[in-house]
């Protein structure tokens, strides 16, 4: 996917829960940027909860930090990943404020 094509996309909306955001983050890393999905795959622990859905352990909201790391780490330029800033239910890759 070119890194331009993801600006203004959401990733997921209306939930705040570890059971939706981990399996959405996860499943566009997947199709999108495998070698980033294997950094993921590589930690057991995180093999585990993607695996057999652990989502209200520790170990799952590291996963969840790691995740908006990573999503961060492959925003178009100019752009962020995170809440949107009308809307904190709404993830995806949204302009720096900033840039206004």
């Amino acid at each position: 996917m070119n890194k331009n094509e993801m600006a203004g996309m959401s990733l997921s909306h209306a939930t705040l829960r570890n059971e939706d955001l981990i399996p959405s983050f996860t499943e566009f890393l997947e199709h999108n940027f495998p070698v980033e999905y294997a950094d993921i795959l590589a930690d057991k622990d995180y093999y585990y909860i993607l695996e057999f859905g652990y989502y209200d352990s520790e170990t799952a909201y590291y996963l969840l930090e790691s995740l908006f790391d990573i999503l961060d780490e492959i925003a178009p330029s100019d752009h962020y990943f995170g809440a949107h800033f009308g809307d904190g239910s709404l993830f995806g890759f949204w302009q720096n404020e900033d840039e206004f």
